[in-house]
């Protein structure tokens, strides 16, 4: 009766319901925030960015105007605040992407329409719920829609509008992290504190690049800025850092169409007259069918209505993931060399722009898109380490061969490209100016050395899990069918994913509505009534109903497997009772994780090799360069830079071309190289007593140094079955030694073909009056 009472008191949060909460208590803050937003946003756009205001002079007087305002929070609510707890490294992180969100949307800001500005900054914050895939397709497609008109109804160079919306999604990103880091704080430490503070950090962090920048500009001040944009600057701090994310953390928080609709459609028609104020009547169509298709194709379902729980911090996240990298040595090399290259490319590019150098600066570009091919190695480096999971039930170890295959089809376009390039340069020589190129590039070379040298040793790495042969892993699939092994001595399962039919030589690799259960036990009897090529219990599967076929049962006799993990839920990790049970011996159609250092042919890592390639090519242009210019510099003849590029992009297309053959194999699941193997080991499975004959072997790579296997073995009836005394319809089949046969099986193919991680045997039966 309690839990009825309570279950009955129970608040339903449905869409009318939030709507009304969040009309009656917080509409006239969601309207007067956005008034003052298109107020201030509109004034600092005709008041300063179009009367000369760079965007940094703008952003620098906003953070200080936000932090004189975090100021006085901090001196009045000193003794709360001493009180919370909180994160350094939280806050240190929020000011940091409170400066980008200030800094993008400026920059947007002054590249695009005001309009367009606003409406998609306020929907920043939902793209990343729209990509994770947890809205319709529709309404993925009618985002899609929105964006490709407001790109195709620009009216401006393309040049001059990509940066706004590149700003656009960099400001969304920042968005979507600040609120992912905001709701670990506030819980304990209050939105308004965190807000504050976090100001004051960003003020803090602007500071140093403030004053570099007044040391390059010494003698190059504005001075004609009118007094009116100093007006503007105040509303802006404190709608864009203090106003407008406390209104959108709030319809967060009830997660409901209605909070996202008011905010979205009175933000866009509040807009839509300052535009048609300030330009002359002229209604602002294509931003208004842009913004209300953003609002059908954001708008949160009912079934996202729920409050979310307290996120992890990202630092944590972070942090987590930094000790899984330093813990590798693989990874270890990527992230040392990936942070040496983005501090090169940092200075590199200050001091281009400090000296206004066009060559360093494209340098520091080059470098960029380096350091995001490294990037990408680092990060398919760390989750070749996740654990398997209920989707991806072999782990994350393709991923790293996958990383090393588009490196590889990069470096190979780089390679066209540079060879285009040179044959017109050499055509016709361009004007070249080495002044810097000799510095730049011999800087270059040191960096790339460095890196070379740290991962010299790729091709000694034996990519390695050790978790040793008596690991035990449940491959349970989500599947509506599962083919699973049951050991009679230890309840071991596999569930694949599998389906067979009863015919001989099927095979098929479809989800289906029945499992197939294979026992293995030390005696099998087959019922007189059944001859048949398969012999197997076929159960329903509990999401479908019982409706198929009864075949003819193979009578087993397994004793009940407490505990067997084979459950949707069941986490992946070492199984106590086999482990207690058989620690000292391995078992058929058992998980092997222990891939051996000795394999140095094929333990190397398709994912070091494009990254080691990629460094590879780096140096070979910084050796390339330094020639060409010294040749340039001494005969005068500038047709020697496309010739040591041709030269170049030769030698890493060589280089290049066989990562991408093997990983592509790798991916195409082609197993040539080891097709000699393979059939030697299937040849010695002739001879092993007790097994009539095998079927559908299939074999296939896992990443470049592991395979996976899958065999139907067949068993041959003992001699003690065929009793001529007996009646036929009374002689039953029995099989003797089948733990011996199963071993035999996978001692054989296990020691003959090297890298076979995981076997699966699948026990069928010969029809014995044949």
């Amino acid at each position: 009766m309690d839990n009825l009472n309570r279950s009955s008191s129970r608040i339903t949060l449905s869409s009318n319901r939030v709507f009304k909460l969040v009309s009656t208590a917080n509409v006239y803050q969601i309207l007067g925030s956005n008034v003052l937003l298109c107020a201030a946003t509109y004034a600092c756009k005709a008041w300063s960015l179009d009367q000369g205001a760079t965007v940094f002079w703008i952003l620098v007087r906003i953070l200080g105007l936000s932090g004189l305002g975090a100021c006085v929070y901090v001196a009045t609510h000193h003794r709360s605040l001493r009180k919370r707890s909180f994160e350094y490294s939280a806050l240190g992180t929020m000011s940091v992407l409170q400066f980008v969100q200030v800094a993008c949307f400026i920059t947007a800001l002054g590249r695009l329409p005001t309009l367009r500005v606003l409406v998609f900054s306020r929907a920043a914050s939902h793209w990343p719920r729209l990509l994770s895939g947890t809205t319709s397709t529709l309404q993925l497609v009618i985002s899609m829609i929105a964006v490709s008109v407001a790109v195709l109804t620009e009216t401006t160079s393309v040049r001059h509008f990509a940066p706004g919306y590149a700003s656009l999604a960099l400001y969304g990103l920042a968005c979507a992290a600040h609120e992912h880091t905001s709701r670990t704080l506030t819980p304990n430490f209050g939105s308004s504190n965190a807000l504050a503070v976090s100001s004051l950090g960003t003020v803090v962090f602007c500071l140093p690049l403030y004053l570099f920048r007044l040391s390059m500009q010494s003698s190059a001040t504005i001075t004609d800025i009118p007094w009116t944009a100093y007006l503007a600057l105040p509303f802006a701090a404190l709608s864009l850092l203090y106003l407008s994310p406390a209104v959108s953390e709030k319809a967060a928080i009830s997660h409901s169409s209605g909070a996202f609709a008011l905010s979205f459609s009175s933000l866009t028609i509040i807009a839509a007259l300052f535009t048609i104020i300030s330009k002359a009547h002229k209604i602002p169509v294509v931003d208004l069918v842009i913004a209300f298709l953003l609002i059908y194709g954001l708008n949160p379902q009912e079934s996202q209505t729920v409050a979310h729980k307290p996120k992890r911090a990202t630092t944590r996240l972070l942090q987590s993931y930094l000790k899984t990298i330093l813990s590798n040595s693989e990874s270890r090399k990527i992230f040392y060399f990936l942070m040496l290259n983005l501090s090169y490319m940092l200075v590199q590019m200050l001091y281009g722009i400090w000296t206004n150098s066009l060559g360093l600066i494209s340098d520091a570009i080059h470098m960029a898109f380096d350091c995001m091919a490294i990037g990408m190695g680092l990060f398919a480096s760390l989750m070749a380490t996740w654990s398997p999971n209920e989707q991806f039930t072999y782990g994350y170890s393709r991923v790293e061969t996958l990383s090393g295959f588009s490196n590889g089809i990069f470096l190979l376009l780089i390679s066209v490209f540079i060879v285009f390039e040179a044959i017109q340069r050499i055509i016709d020589p361009p004007e070249m100016n080495t002044s810097q190129l000799l510095l730049v590039s011999s800087l270059g070379l040191g960096v790339n050395l460095f890196g070379m040298f740290a991962m010299g040793g790729h091709h000694h790495h034996g990519h390695s899990h050790s978790h040793g042969p008596q690991e035990s892993h449940s491959h349970s699939a989500t599947h509506s069918s599962g083919h699973h092994h049951d050991h009679a001595s230890h309840g071991h399962s596999h569930d694949n994913g599998h389906s067979h039919d009863s015919h001989p030589g099927h095979h098929s690799h479809g989800a289906t509505s029945e499992e197939h259960h294979h026992s293995h036990s030390p005696t099998l009897e087959k019922s007189p009534t059944s001859p048949s090529h398969h012999d197997h219990s076929r159960h329903s599967s509990p999401e479908h109903s019982p409706t198929h076929e009864r075949l003819r049962e193979l009578q087993l006799e397994v004793p009940t497997a407490d505990g067997s993990p084979i459950t949707p839920t069941y986490k992946f990790g070492h199984d106590p009772h086999f482990e207690s049970h058989h620690h000292e011996h391995h078992t058929p159609n058992s998980h092997d994780h222990s891939h051996s250092h000795e394999r140095n042919a094929e333990g190397h890592s398709h994912n070091m090799r494009g990254v080691f390639l990629h460094v590879m090519a780096d140096t070979l242009g910084s050796v390339g360069v330094i020639i060409s210019t010294l040749l340039i510099e001494f005969y005068g003849w500038t047709g020697f830079d496309p010739i040591a590029s041709l030269f170049i992009a030769t030698l890493i297309a060589a280089s290049v071309l066989p990562l991408v053959i093997d990983a592509g194999k790798v991916l195409a699941l082609d197993v040539g190289h080891r097709d000699t193997d393979i059939r030697k080991a299937l040849e010695k499975l002739n001879s092993i007593e007790g097994l009539g004959s095998y079927r559908s072997p299939r074999f296939w790579p896992k990443d470049s140094d592991s395979l996976i296997g899958s065999i139907h073995i067949q068993l041959a009836p003992s001699q003690s079955s065929f009793d001529p005394t007996l009646p036929q319809s009374t002689r039953t089949a029995t099989y003797s030694r089948l733990d011996h046969v199963l071993a035999e099986v996978d001692s054989v193919l296990r020691s003959g073909i090297p890298g076979l991680e995981e076997l699966t045997i699948q026990t069928e039966t010969l029809d014995w009056d044949t």
